[in-house]
This record gives C-alpha cells, sequence and structure tokens, in this order.
C-alpha cells in the first residue's frame, strides 16, 4: 500500500531540515554584526564585588590583682 509519493516522504523532510538548518547557520554568520578588530580589547564592565563587614569583637583586657 505503499505509493510513491509516501516513499519519498523521508527524503523531503531531510531535503528540508538541511535547507533550515543551512539557512540559519547563514543567517547567524551574516546578520551584521562587525566583529572586534584583531589588536583591539573588548571592555567588559563588571559588577563592582559585594564587601561584607565583619563584626568587630573589643576585647577588654583585665589586669592582675597585686
Amino acid at each position: 500500500m505503499t505509493t510513491q509519493s509516501q516513499s519519498k516522504l523521508p527524503y523531503l523532510i531531510g531535503l528540508v531540515l538541511v535547507v533550515v538548518v543551512i539557512s540559519v547557520a547563514a543567517w547567524q554568520l551574516l546578520k551584521g554584526e562587525e566583529p572586534i578588530p584583531i589588536g583591539e580589547r573588548q571592555v567588559i564592565d563588571l559588577p563592582s564585588p559585594v564587601v561584607e563587614e565583619t563584626p568587630t569583637i573589643e576585647q577588654t583586657v583585665e589586669e592582675p590583682e597585686i
């Protein structure tokens, strides 16, 4: 009960998937962002670190009794 159009279906699906993958790859490569020139540094802003202050414990020194 297989017709000729049914036997070509897996090949057609594979061809469509290949075209989609190639199209997405080409779009990613050619989407217009300028690459960073060689020798030029890119500046990345990092958040400043959070410094937690630890509470200081004051110690009292007791003088020995004479």
